[in-house]
């Protein structure tokens, strides 16, 4: 028989995977010797071991340092991507890292990722813990993934109430990163429910660290997926990426200042300027190629695009439409003065997109718009994404941003929901806005009866309201603020009244109402002529005429869902005569 070729020999002269990791593999040898374990990964570790006169096929993150070292870079993972390295990612900084590069190659896997992919809002230190500095990397905390896996399989259990388990979490989440632990978790659920020690429930808890170790558990479970993969899948490396990628968003962010577009000349600030996080947000949900072809709706400061132009990078374009000239003037000027030479501007109306302009890979809008545009869906490249704010339902404050993708066969099917939402997508140009009262179905002016002119109007939208005349609408709002009681809110200290209202847009009951109330800012809740019922969205109080019933029972059923929030919404499109109508389902009812 001949001896090995040189390729197999090359492959059988050291580990092929190298596994980065720490507290999560902790105690664990690994016995295939393709698999090498190294301690959790910083900034530098990974272009010193592609430097290595044998470096690997394949490495795996698990753990990594945040706050004593330098984190691992999207530049360095990037890197390796390009050298043909496969880079998989679990359990800690590495499920973070592959949610954020997953569409530049990175492999997300278990538990964790999941969680993070389907909740952008989550922070990083929910994966992080406090543990030794040296092998076993023994934890001295436990992150709140751990726990928050824990509360989920005891409630799915039966064992606690889906109420207990939410203020378990929410006790968590209120702490410190070195501060949780599972002994905490079992004393906050001794102090709710009166638990003796001897509890079944405490008892869990207080083995938490050995039983509810997901992040253990994702790392486990990915290694034992690579070492069974079928023999030749894990042998030699993809093949080395032909495009640049980026460093992601934060780096493209970070290169741009957003003073230098935000600021006006009198020291304030420009009205069509989002915040740097909210801006974030939704340029993850864009996750633009680099080279990417990019349709902007909605240019305002500039500030935006230069961020847009940042991620597509010198071989891709930004071309951006806004419907007031000034504001393309201004932006134009700020642009040539930072040197960004691959972005074009142009006055007009967004909703026709850059006629003549596309294919697009990627739509972002910034304004809100009643339906998608079929302009936008026909500029769209096949597998483009558009991530733009819509109006979900008829009334006021009814509306959320969502990423849908273009079909190979030119269809739009929708992905993910989030709550942000924007100022409307006009036809002509707007000085000013007044925000969702401009869609409501009765508003009291400054100067009505019972209202003060120094606070916003009160309004009210709903269906109910659109079958009665205007002036009984204000009759009715007028008594609503007169009679309203002084009562305690249905809504517990640890519910989310914007996961709430996400519930209500997806399943739209009848009394749904949305309000903005003097004092307590918007509001959603139930109502009907006889009465209504609003908890305010971003602060505590309540609101309340008449009868509670009909809300105490959305609310039921919204607890008896589980609480789902925007993280459970997906997208369903529905074409229309002039672009795509968007509502939103619970992903489990979604088809």
């Amino acid at each position: 028989m001949s001896g090995p070729s040189p390729e197999d020999a090359h492959r059988m002269s050291g580990p092929r995977t190298v596994v980065f990791a720490g507290p999560s593999l902790r105690g664990i040898r690994l016995r295939n010797p393709a698999f090498a374990v190294r301690p959790p990964v910083r900034r530098g570790d990974l272009p010193a071991l592609l430097a290595e006169d044998d470096p690997p096929d394949a490495v795996c993150l698990v753990d990594g340092y945040f706050h004593h070292a330098l984190s691992v870079g999207h530049r360095e993972i990037l890197a390796a991507l390009r050298a043909g390295v496969r880079v998989y990612g679990c359990s800690s900084l590495g499920a973070l890292r592959a949610v954020e590069l997953r569409d530049q190659g990175m492999a997300g896997h278990g538990w964790v990722y999941r969680r993070y992919l389907t909740e952008p809002g989550r922070g990083d230190d929910e994966v992080a813990l406090v543990h030794s500095p040296e092998p076993p990397y023994e934890p001295r905390s436990d992150p709140l993934v751990n726990v928050e896996f824990a509360i989920t399989r005891l409630v799915g259990a039966g064992l606690v109430p889906a109420w207990i388990g939410e203020r378990l979490l929410a006790g968590q989440r209120d702490l410190f990163y070195p501060e949780r632990d599972f002994t905490q978790a079992a004393a906050h659920y001794r102090r709710l429910t009166g638990a003796a020690a001897t509890d079944s429930v405490v008892r869990l808890l207080r083995r938490g660290r050995a039983l509810f170790d997901v992040k253990r558990l994702d790392a486990l479970h990915l290694l034992r997926t690579l070492d069974a993969r079928p023999a030749g899948t894990r042998e030699g490396r993809t093949t080395p990426m032909k495009t640049e990628t980026p460093d992601g968003v934060a780096s493209a962010m970070a290169a741009v200042t957003w003073d230098d577009y935000a600021a006006t000349d009198d020291g304030g600030r420009l009205p069509q300027v989002s915040a740097p996080p909210v801006i974030a947000a939704l340029l993850r949900l864009l996750a633009p190629p680099p080279g990417a072809r990019i349709l902007e709706i909605g240019t305002g400061s500039g500030y935006s695009t230069a961020v847009l132009a940042e991620l597509a990078g010198p071989t891709g374009l930004v071309r951006s439409v806004d419907i007031v000239p000034e504001l393309i003037d201004r932006a134009a000027a700020l642009l040539k003065s930072h040197d960004v030479a691959n972005a074009e501007l142009m006055a007009g109306d967004g909703r026709a997109g850059w006629p003549g302009g596309g294919p697009f890979d990627r739509v972002m809008a910034w304004a809100t718009a009643d339906l998608v545009p079929e302009s936008w869906a026909r500029q769209l490249a096949p597998d483009g994404v558009i991530v733009a704010p819509v109006r979900l339902l008829p009334q006021a404050a009814c509306a959320a941003t969502v990423r849908l993708r273009r079909t190979p066969g030119g269809d739009l099917i929708g992905e993910a929901v989030t709550g942000a939402t924007f100022a409307p997508l006009d036809h002509a140009p707007r000085r000013s806005w007044s925000g969702p009262a401009e869609q409501a179905d009765v508003v009291l002016e400054a100067g009505d009866e019972d209202e003060d002119e120094d606070e916003p109007p009160f309004w009210l939208s709903g269906h109910w309201l659109t079958e009665i005349a205007p002036d009984e609408r204000r009759a009715i709002a007028r008594a609503f603020l007169r009679d309203r009681s002084d009562v305690h809110s249905p809504v517990t200290d640890d519910e989310n009244v914007q996961a709430f209202h996400a519930y209500l847009m997806a399943v739209n009951p009848a009394p749904l109402t949305t309000a903005f109330v003097p004092g307590l800012g918007m509001c959603v809740g139930a109502g009907s002529p006889a009465g209504v019922a609003l908890v305010p969205t971003r602060q505590s109080g309540y609101f309340r005429c008449g009868s509670d019933d009909e809300l105490r029972d959305l609310l039921g059923a919204w607890r008896a869902a589980g609480r789902p929030g925007f993280g459970e919404l997906v997208p369903v499109v529905h074409p229309a005569e002039s672009g795509y109508r968007i509502t939103v389902e619970l992903a489990r009812e979604a088809r």
